[in-house]
């Protein structure tokens, strides 16, 4: 599974030259791609790409943590079964712990 996240409404591309847009739900070298992206323009909440207000900064931030916490429970399920063993991965040694 991958996760692909967005600052903005403007599609998702696999690399600079936009030579593919990445597509929610789409495969990518055989992991499935799920999209994170705002619902609204951040320049709504006072937050452009050269310019941010302090109160937009904030509105900004919580609406990023809304949107992750709907992703969150609408793909649970999904997330919950791609989670490594608790050992697995982690690159920690016991002794280390």
């Amino acid at each position: 599974m991958l996760v692909a996240i967005g600052c903005d409404l403007s599609p998702l591309f696999r690399d600079l030259y936009a030579s593919e847009e990445i597509v929610d739900g789409s495969v990518l070298n055989g992991a499935r791609v799920l999209v994170i992206k705002p619902d609204d323009d951040l320049k709504n909440l006072g937050v452009d790409y050269t310019a941010a207000t302090s109160e937009g900064l904030v509105k900004a931030y919580e609406f990023g943590q809304d949107a992750g916490r709907r992703f969150v429970d609408r793909y649970t399920e999904l997330l919950g079964s791609a989670a490594p063993e608790p050992d697995a991965g982690t690159g920690a040694r016991e002794a280390d712990a």
